[in-house]
């Protein structure tokens, strides 16, 4: 759908465009980084997601890591099973609740957080600081 189509359909024609443009930009994002970092560090995107979610204060368990990336608790598990096979990630039982895991990265996701931060950095989107800034902030408008 083309911005001029979206104008004639009001303002359920521009959030209807926002959609489709998100999933569009989404799934190019995706495609190109997976890619990219594959060749970099030898790990695709949804392990590169799963061990930046560490960084997050929120994602020291399995329920921080799943409400950060939108998964489920059970998709996370799966991910974290493949991570700590592969030396990326430790996953202990939490010394507060037995039911919980504390997961932390490994001197080896460290290295494969470091090395993908630097093919996402080097990423050029086209358009300026303002522009991106703007387009983030739509987006994280965007209510549940």
């Amino acid at each position: 759908m083309s911005s001029s189509e979206a104008s004639h359909n009001g303002e359920g024609g521009d959030v209807a465009e926002l959609w489709y443009l998100a999933r569009r930009a989404v799934h190019r994002l995706e495609r190109t980084l997976d890619r990219e970092l594959r060749v970099a560090t030898g790990q695709p995107l949804s392990t590169y997601a799963l061990l930046c979610a560490l960084d997050e204060p929120l994602c020291a368990n399995q329920q921080g890591i799943a409400e950060v990336l939108g998964l489920t608790k059970g998709s996370v598990s799966r991910q974290l099973d493949a991570a700590a096979r592969a030396g990326l990630v430790t996953v202990t039982v939490s010394p507060t609740s037995r039911r919980d895991n504390v997961v932390t990265l490994t001197p080896a996701g460290a290295d494969v957080v470091g090395r993908g931060r630097e093919v996402v950095g080097q990423y050029a989107l086209p358009a300026g600081r303002e522009e991106l800034a703007a387009a983030l902030a739509v987006l994280a408008a965007v209510p549940e």
